[in-house]
């Protein structure tokens, strides 16, 4: 025998004795792909899940805005109307005031003529 002969024998035994292992390694690699496959798809499904209650949650928060938004409008509408109620009253009760103190100068001067009226009177008698 040859001493390639024997390495090659050598090798063919180290190789016989490392196919044992490599096919458990194979077999566990088979096992973890699996394993990380399933979990991938776990994971979609729980992502899909998640997406899912995100989006509901979602939708739920867009409805809230959209009631808050109308709730909001009615308000201003609200607002608007009273608002233009007290201009409106705050005019009035000016124009009010206005003719109030134009009336109130008047029944003074009709009082001072009157007055004036009788103090003439007294006067000429007296």
């Amino acid at each position: 025998m040859t001493p390639y002969q024997s390495q090659l024998i050598f090798l063919l035994l180290k190789i016989t004795a490392l196919k044992p292992p490599k096919s458990l390694l194979d077999k566990d690699k088979e096992t973890k792909d699996q394993e990380i496959n399933n979990l991938k798809q776990v994971d979609k499904r729980d992502n899909k899940d998640k997406i899912k209650q995100l989006q509901d949650e979602l939708e739920e928060i867009v409805e809230q805005i959209s009631d808050i938004n109308s709730q909001i409008c009615k308000l201003e509408a609200y607002q608007k109307y009273y608002q233009e109620i007290l201009n409106d009253s705050e005019n009035y009760k000016s124009i009010l005031e206005e003719r109030c103190e134009k009336d109130k100068k008047e029944y003074q001067n009709s009082i001072l003529s009157e007055l004036n009226s009788l103090y003439e009177i007294a006067s000429a008698e007296g």
